[in-house]
């Protein structure tokens, strides 16, 4: 799922792309307390958010809370520094950790940017004195009521059946047993992304390398013993969440796979006592009419009629229909006087950069 948001940023940079020239890579700037694995994953394993595996990719800098307990991940974009969303970790060391970022960007006389952020921790951002700007919604299905059984559930019950008559299975293949398929993982991927015209992107969801791979159990498809679809699966520790990551399939897998992929996870989480499943963001969704903000009045128009940009609307009806519940996504900045620079860095860097953007390949 493409979670690159800052669309209204897009024009600006398209005018502007004979002139632009990509800023070359920043020397990493120094950061106290560096991370080692252990850390690291001490702090994943006390998160309550699947997000948290993002900072396994390899593509951010990571900055702790001082009793290491909590970190941030961020990525350099032109003149920002950007958050992955709210720190991870222990949540009562949050607040420090948020500090800690800020000051880290201001001692680096760069924009303080949290991208992807949740109203849980509004106050946090507000004491720095950051600018909100809502940017979409986020899904998560509550699995104890998640059923393929009533009425209501009769179109999810009937795309199951109709992909299974076909004689595909759900299998979830341990992490151990990982690298005896990962030149067929691989083989998928490069063949989904050919098709699509798409190009990795990273950041603010996962890429395919096989040292990223190698960290998850993967959720298979399969038909007559052969994968035609697969997908990492991201539990939390506390079974809190669960959610797939990279979902890609053969060009000959049926219509319907990916619907069927995500009621065999679903089924699975709620087995395994999963709490919620994480479908990610909607972006530009749920902006409301009647909002006096400038740039939510933008965006709002952008949803309702950005189809040559991107399916904003089809995004949003596909995950209704496995009835989640929504809660609004934020983008927390400094130098609010500075906004469409700082979502040209945000567009930027979950694109990967300038070529990313204009070109899938």
């Amino acid at each position: 799922i493409f979670f690159a948001f800052a669309i209204l940023a897009i024009l600006n940079v398209i005018v502007a792309k004979k002139n632009y020239k990509e800023e070359p890579n920043i020397e990493p700037s120094e950061i106290e307390n560096s991370p080692t694995d252990t850390d690291l994953k001490n702090c994943i394993n006390l998160s309550s958010t699947t997000d948290a595996y993002l900072a396994l990719l390899g593509d951010k800098e990571i900055i702790f809370d001082d009793s290491k307990n909590s970190f941030i991940m961020f990525g350099k974009s032109g003149h920002s520094f950007v958050a992955m969303g709210d720190p991870i970790g222990d949540e009562k060391t949050f607040g420090s950790c948020i500090w800690k970022f800020y000051n880290h960007c201001k001692t680096n006389k760069k924009e303080t940017v949290f991208y992807e952020i949740n109203k849980n921790y509004l106050n946090y951002y507000l004491d720095v004195g950051l600018s909100f700007l809502k940017i979409g919604e986020f899904a998560q299905v509550h699995l104890e009521n998640f059923t393929l059984d009533g009425s209501d559930a009769k179109p999810l019950r009937h795309a199951f059946n109709r992909v299974e008559k076909e004689g595909y299975a759900f299998e979830v293949i341990p992490v151990e047993k990982v690298p005896e398929i990962l030149d067929d993982l691989e083989s998928i991927s490069n063949e989904w992304l050919q098709d699509k015209n798409a190009k990795e992107k990273g950041f603010s969801l996962g890429k395919f390398t096989k040292e990223y791979l190698l960290n998850f159990p993967v959720g298979v498809i399969k038909k007559d013993n052969k994968i035609l679809a697969f997908g990492n699966l991201l539990e939390t520790s506390n079974k809190e969440e669960i959610s797939l990551d990279l979902m890609r399939y053969r060009n000959d897998a049926v219509h319907g796979t990916m619907d069927y992929f995500f009621i065999c996870v679903m089924n699975y989480g709620k087995e395994n006592g999963f709490k919620k499943f994480n479908l990610g963001m909607a972006p530009l969704a749920g902006i409301e009419d009647n909002t006096a903000s400038f740039w939510n009045k933008i965006e709002r128009a952008i949803f309702s009629h950005g189809e040559h940009f991107y399916n904003f609307k089809g995004l949003r009806s596909f995950k209704d229909k496995f009835n989640p519940q929504w809660e609004p996504r934020y983008i927390a900045y400094s130098g609010p006087f500075n906004l469409p620079n700082i979502l040209k860095d945000v567009t930027l860097l979950i694109s990967g950069g300038i070529r990313g953007l204009i070109s899938k390949k």
